[in-house]
């Protein structure tokens, strides 16, 4: 009867200090989650900041007639299912919209679309 009363005790005692262990894995948990969603927010923020800048250099190169047209990529027209090359955000000479405009948003999907700063 003694030793069960000790086996009891003993157990009642470790419930408590396992219980705060519990308590702080699960705060250990969250806290690398939240990490995890800012590196991700930083990732994407970095990403964004990168082709503003970009932008905004292609535009300053082409307002001083300096016409930089290193980096070309596609980009698919939502409305008309069109596609025009796209340099630097300037539009390839003779596009439909006019020669050379600066075009600072990218459509995609039928929708406008901007660099997020935030």
């Amino acid at each position: 009867m003694v030793n069960q009363k000790f086996i009891k005790d003993g157990k009642a005692y470790l419930t408590k200090p396992e219980a705060i262990v519990q308590q702080v894995k699960q705060v250990i948990v969250q806290t690398l989650h939240e990490d995890c969603e800012l590196v991700s927010f930083k990732l994407v923020a970095g990403t964004e900041i990168t082709t503003y800048c970009k932008l905004l250099e292609a535009e300053r190169d082409w307002e001083s007639g300096r016409q930089n047209f290193g980096f070309h990529m596609k980009i698919i027209d939502g409305y008309s299912g069109g596609s025009s090359s796209v340099y630097m955000g300037l539009r390839k000479p003779g596009s439909s919209d006019g020669v050379g405009s600066f075009h600072p948003s990218f459509s995609s999907a039928g929708s406008s679309v901007l660099p997020r700063l935030w």
